[in-house]
């Protein structure tokens, strides 16, 4: 899992009563430094930036 990989995570969240799954795709922008299992994510969808560990993601497509 590299810098500027596509990326795919699944989100639990409730809808009426119920957990419900959905993907959200993102780009890897950076790499943990002192903890190497973490990586930055920026996700589409207006969800944000965040620090995710890589057991989390899905690679959807690598960068060469």
């Amino acid at each position: 899992m590299q810098v500027g990989d596509l990326v795919k995570r699944y989100l639990e969240t409730y809808q009426n009563g119920k957990i419900v799954e959905r993907a959200v795709y993102g780009i890897i922008l950076e790499k943990g430094y002192r903890d190497l299992n973490m990586r930055v994510c920026f996700y589409t969808e207006n969800y944000g930036t965040f620090w995710v560990p890589f057991e989390r993601l899905e690679v959807m497509s690598a960068s060469r």
